[in-house]
């Protein structure tokens, strides 16, 4: 499994709690470079099966550093 995200000692942690089936990638959803990046990344460990993205904005803006809204 492979963890993207912004927030690198969150996105760490949680895959340090998977152990070796996980890894984390910096990966910011602007980015076309970062996005293909994490696609490699999950076809270096196996293949690409799905893909989550929660990534969004609100009306206050971007929601990726956990503020209330």
């Amino acid at each position: 499994m492979v963890i993207g995200g912004v927030l690198d000692d969150q996105g760490q942690a949680l895959a340090a709690e998977f152990g070796h089936a996980a890894a984390f990638v910096r990966n910011d959803v602007t980015s076309e470079a970062d996005c293909a990046h994490v696609v490699d990344a999950a076809q270096n460990v196996g293949s690409l099966h799905g893909l989550v993205s929660n990534a969004g904005i609100t009306q206050h803006g971007y929601r990726d550093r956990g503020e209330n809204a």
